[in-house]
């Protein structure tokens, strides 16, 4: 059997209790804010230690400053219902334009007199 007594002092591990490995002391079910702020609070760390806790605290204790915007148009399927009339009336707006479009293109590709003459209205014309 071996025995222990060859090594020396320094390199023997002392034995530590739970307590003095737990510098925080945070119970089992504590949060990760809490445990920042455990770091943050204790004396016995580095500075720049606590330092970074507190900045990575610091989202959620504090309330961010964004921009909202507040909407009274009423609900949003009325709003939603209002957009797609608007859409729906562009396209046949579209639509309308492109029909007399291709009426002009015949009447000047066809360019015959005759066929002017079956087109008798202004309103056919551009």
């Amino acid at each position: 059997m071996m025995n222990d007594d060859w090594t020396p002092d320094f390199v023997k591990i002392a034995p530590r209790s739970i307590e003095d490995d737990d510098p925080l002391k945070l119970t089992p079910n504590a949060m990760s804010l809490e445990g920042l702020q455990a770091i943050y609070r204790n004396p016995g760390l580095p500075l720049t230690t606590r330092m970074r806790a507190m900045m990575a605290a610091v989202p959620y204790e504090s309330p961010k400053l964004i921009a909202t915007a507040i909407v009274n148009e009423g609900s949003s399927a009325e709003l939603l219902e209002r957009r797609l009339k608007r859409i729906e009336l562009i396209e046949a707006k579209q639509r309308q334009q492109l029909r007399s479009s291709l009426r002009c293109l015949d009447c000047l590709i066809a360019g015959s007199a005759e066929y002017r003459g079956q087109f008798e209205s202004p309103s056919f014309w551009c």
